[in-house]
Protein backbone atom coordinates (compact mmCIF):
# COMPACT_ATOMS: atom_id res chain seq x y z
CA UNK A 1 0.00 0.00 0.00
CA UNK A 2 2.91 2.49 0.83
CA UNK A 3 5.78 0.87 -1.37
CA UNK A 4 8.16 -1.29 -0.12
CA UNK A 5 11.14 0.75 1.90
CA UNK A 6 9.46 3.91 1.59
CA UNK A 7 8.12 3.85 5.32
CA UNK A 8 10.25 2.75 9.17
CA UNK A 9 9.05 -0.80 11.18
CA UNK A 10 5.99 0.16 13.52
CA UNK A 11 8.07 1.02 16.64
CA UNK A 12 4.26 1.50 18.46
CA UNK A 13 0.66 0.61 18.77
CA UNK A 14 -2.39 1.69 19.84
CA UNK A 15 -6.24 0.62 20.84
CA UNK A 16 -9.00 2.73 20.72
CA UNK A 17 -12.27 2.15 22.41
CA UNK A 18 -15.29 3.93 21.27
CA UNK A 19 -18.52 2.77 23.46
CA UNK A 20 -21.94 3.67 22.10
CA UNK A 21 -23.86 6.27 23.62
CA UNK A 22 -27.48 5.59 25.39
CA UNK A 23 -30.17 7.04 23.24
CA UNK A 24 -31.00 9.86 25.30
CA UNK A 25 -27.61 11.30 25.39
CA UNK A 26 -26.71 11.18 22.19
CA UNK A 27 -24.95 14.40 21.19
CA UNK A 28 -25.11 16.57 18.13
CA UNK A 29 -21.80 15.71 16.34
CA UNK A 30 -19.73 18.53 16.73
CA UNK A 31 -18.63 20.49 13.08
CA UNK A 32 -15.20 21.52 15.37
CA UNK A 33 -14.52 18.98 16.85
CA UNK A 34 -11.40 17.38 15.14
CA UNK A 35 -8.19 16.78 16.02
CA UNK A 36 -4.83 15.57 13.28
CA UNK A 37 -3.72 12.30 14.45
CA UNK A 38 0.25 12.44 15.09
CA UNK A 39 0.71 16.30 15.69
CA UNK A 40 2.52 16.00 18.82
CA UNK A 41 4.18 19.66 20.74
CA UNK A 42 2.97 21.34 17.49
CA UNK A 43 5.23 18.80 14.98
CA UNK A 44 3.95 15.96 12.94
CA UNK A 45 5.03 12.94 13.83
CA UNK A 46 4.47 11.34 10.55
CA UNK A 47 2.91 8.24 10.64
CA UNK A 48 1.80 7.05 7.43
CA UNK A 49 -1.08 4.82 8.01
CA UNK A 50 -3.90 4.95 10.49
CA UNK A 51 -6.28 1.50 10.41
CA UNK A 52 -9.07 0.46 12.06
CA UNK A 53 -10.63 -2.43 12.56
CA UNK A 54 -14.23 -2.66 13.54
CA UNK A 55 -15.10 -5.49 16.55
CA UNK A 56 -18.52 -5.20 16.72
CA UNK A 57 -20.95 -4.05 14.26
CA UNK A 58 -21.84 -0.14 14.03
CA UNK A 59 -24.94 0.00 12.34
CA UNK A 60 -26.04 2.56 12.89
CA UNK A 61 -24.80 6.21 14.13
CA UNK A 62 -24.16 6.77 18.06
CA UNK A 63 -23.27 3.11 18.37
CA UNK A 64 -19.24 3.69 18.58
CA UNK A 65 -18.35 4.52 15.50
CA UNK A 66 -15.23 6.34 14.40
CA UNK A 67 -15.92 9.89 12.79
CA UNK A 68 -13.56 11.31 9.81
CA UNK A 69 -14.05 14.65 8.35
CA UNK A 70 -13.73 13.03 4.74
CA UNK A 71 -11.56 15.54 2.73
CA UNK A 72 -9.88 17.26 5.86
CA UNK A 73 -6.64 15.89 5.35
CA UNK A 74 -5.99 17.44 1.74
CA UNK A 75 -7.46 20.96 3.19
CA UNK A 76 -5.14 20.59 6.58
CA UNK A 77 -1.91 19.57 4.47
CA UNK A 78 -2.43 22.30 1.80
CA UNK A 79 -3.01 24.83 4.78
CA UNK A 80 0.60 23.21 6.35
CA UNK A 81 2.47 24.15 2.97
CA UNK A 82 0.77 26.89 1.95
CA UNK A 83 1.13 28.92 5.65
CA UNK A 84 3.84 27.04 7.49
CA UNK A 85 4.35 25.73 10.86
CA UNK A 86 4.02 29.01 12.98
CA UNK A 87 0.98 30.55 10.79
CA UNK A 88 -0.86 26.90 11.09
CA UNK A 89 -0.02 25.89 14.51
CA UNK A 90 -1.70 29.59 15.31
CA UNK A 91 -4.75 29.13 13.02
CA UNK A 92 -5.03 24.98 14.11
CA UNK A 93 -5.90 25.95 18.20
CA UNK A 94 -9.02 27.63 16.87
CA UNK A 95 -12.05 25.63 16.75
CA UNK A 96 -13.22 25.96 12.89
CA UNK A 97 -15.10 23.45 10.36
CA UNK A 98 -13.47 22.03 8.37
CA UNK A 99 -15.87 19.42 6.79
CA UNK A 100 -18.81 17.44 7.65
CA UNK A 101 -18.58 14.70 10.11
CA UNK A 102 -19.48 11.35 9.09
CA UNK A 103 -19.60 8.43 11.29
CA UNK A 104 -18.32 5.19 9.67
CA UNK A 105 -20.94 2.23 9.17
CA UNK A 106 -18.88 -0.48 9.93
CA UNK A 107 -19.22 -4.79 10.20
CA UNK A 108 -16.71 -6.80 11.84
Amino acid sequence: LLGEGTFDPPSAGQIALRYPAPKEAQPKLALTHWHIDGLSDGCPNFFSLLVGFALSPTPTPFTGNFTVFEGSHMSLSKEYRDLGKEAFLKLYQKPRKVGEPKQLLTKP
